[in-house]
């Protein structure tokens, strides 16, 4: 879980510095991209071999219990404990 933890966001080197560095408010179109990245690293990780037993676990760090996550809207019976956790620990939010 701490691999998965440190390596969560490695996807966003798929996003453009210019939408991850924007001062301001991002657009509905740039938000779409930077939501991108849980997908780009599940693919990364997938095909490194030291990595690919984390690549699930690191991608669905943005899953909610109720669903409202992204990138796949998983509810709380798709999410197990580590995912779970993982979820709680990266999230920005207060």
């Amino acid at each position: 879980m701490r691999r998965a933890a440190l390596l969560h966001d490695i996807g966003k080197l798929a996003v453009s510095n210019r939408i991850l560095d924007k001062p301001g408010k991002l657009s509905e179109e740039e938000f779409r991209d930077v939501r991108t990245h849980p997908f780009h690293t599940l693919s990364i990780l997938a095909r490194a071999p030291c990595f690919a037993h984390l690549a699930e676990l690191a991608a669905n760090h943005h899953e909610k219990l109720d669903g409202s996550g992204y990138p796949r809207s998983l509810a709380a019976e798709e999410l197990d404990l580590p995912m779970r956790v993982l979820s709680v620990a990266t999230s920005t939010r207060p």
